[in-house]
């Protein structure tokens, strides 16, 4: 299991905000494992924010199926079984397949331009190249693939991915988790990067369908722990 990373104090911003983003970034992460009780009461001094601060970002991440909320202001980190994989790639190959198709038409038709997907790519290859620690890689890997739905400006889209976001990230933390994942991840991106720009939109979607599906049999053959995530790195 692994050990609860003490949370950064915020500086003030939105701090409710701020504050949803640290704790999501933690249980993305896997600094609180599944089953692990977070307290209003603690978040709140290792934060240094208020109470109400630290139940408002809470609630905005129960909304995103992160946490549980328990009674006397505790929370617990929410879990994935392998159905809840399954349901969750299934909508990410149904969601990234659809952008990939509206992008490759709108580069075909000069409407959209491929450069913020371009940079995600370098991005995530910078990373892998560098040996970056996991969280990078992963952070890039997702990043890369959140490029191409805000690139095919399909506001609908974008909202419905927006809403599963961070429970896709925990997976794909799982679906790196094997031994030279890093190495493969470019030499499984690449080819999505250049059937963007292939002016073939059946194909793209294919493309990216299938990496869904075949990132998933990547956590199935490893294992859900019910903590919605494989064994640690």
């Amino acid at each position: 299991m692994a050990t609860p990373i003490p949370l950064r104090s915020l500086n003030r911003r939105s701090l409710e905000d701020r504050a949803a983003d640290e704790l999501r970034q933690a249980l993305v992460s896997r600094q609180y494992p599944p089953g692990a009780r977070l307290t209003e009461m603690r978040l709140s001094a290792e934060m240094a924010v208020s109470r109400g601060t630290v139940r408002s970002a809470l609630q905005k991440l129960l909304t995103e199926g992160l946490v549980a909320q328990r009674p006397y202001a505790s929370w617990e980190v929410v879990g994935l079984t392998e159905e809840d994989a399954w349901e969750l790639f299934t909508l990410r190959a149904a969601l990234e397949g659809l952008g990939a198709e509206v992008v490759t038409t709108g580069v075909m038709e000069g409407r959209i331009d491929p450069a913020p997907i371009r940079q995600a790519f370098s991005l995530l290859d910078q990373a892998c190249a560098s040996g970056a620690a996991d969280e990078q890689v992963d952070a890039a890997d997702f990043h890369f693939h959140k490029a191409v739905i805000a690139a095919a400006g399909h506001r609908r889209l974008l909202t419905q991915y927006e809403r599963v976001a961070a429970q896709l990230q925990m997976l794909i933390v799982a679906a790196n988790n094997e031994p030279r994942a890093s190495t493969r991840l470019v030499e499984a991106h690449r080819p999505m990067l250049d059937v963007l720009l292939a002016g073939e939109p059946e194909r793209a979607g294919a493309l990216f369908r299938r990496h869904a599906w075949d990132a998933y049999l990547d956590v199935k053959a490893q294992g859900i722990d019910g903590a919605g995530a494989a064994a640690s790195r």
